[in-house]
């Protein structure tokens, strides 16, 4: 195996076959925002550190759209921002890490930009507690996933 990194030429090639095991635990301790990477015939081995907001499932967007959400970590409110051209439906969940829905927020934009504040207030109206929970924001075909951090 060569040294890493390794760039690949023109030519070049390169087949992976990754196995991710999120949530490594090392000396006893879930380490958050971890992938163990391990190769078939454990030429590479590495514990890689990933940032799971940059590691986010989306979908094709359409032209000019994005889907923004700050700050993260927060302390009170967090933000969701929507800059679609086009109107449409939005949708955004939150559920905490046993994955249960904690707030479920929706409707209607009219194009541009749309800002949509959660003050860290369950389905029932009650204050969340601090710790990792987990958004689904959609509109169109724009889908964004990733994790919120809650350090009041």
């Amino acid at each position: 195996m060569p040294e890493l990194p390794y760039a690949l030429n023109g030519n070049d090639t390169l087949q992976l076959l990754i196995k991710c095991h999120p949530g490594v635990s090392y000396a006893g301790f879930l380490v958050p925002d971890t992938l163990y990477v391990d190769t078939p015939l454990d030429t590479y081995k590495a514990l890689i550190m990933a940032d799971w907001d940059l590691i986010s499932s989306s979908k094709p967007s359409e032209a000019l759209a994005d889907l923004t959400v700050y700050p993260n970590p927060f302390t009170s409110t967090v933000n969701f921002q929507i800059d679609q051209p086009e109107s449409g439906i939005y949708s955004i969940e939150i559920y905490d890490v046993r994955g249960q829905l904690v707030q479920q927020m929706q409707g209607h934009h009219h194009g541009g930009q749309l800002h949509i504040i959660w003050h860290t207030n369950d389905l029932n109206g009650n204050a969340v507690s601090n710790g990792y929970y987990f958004y689904k924001m959609q509109t169109g075909n724009l889908v964004k996933e990733g994790k919120l951090i809650y350090m009041e």
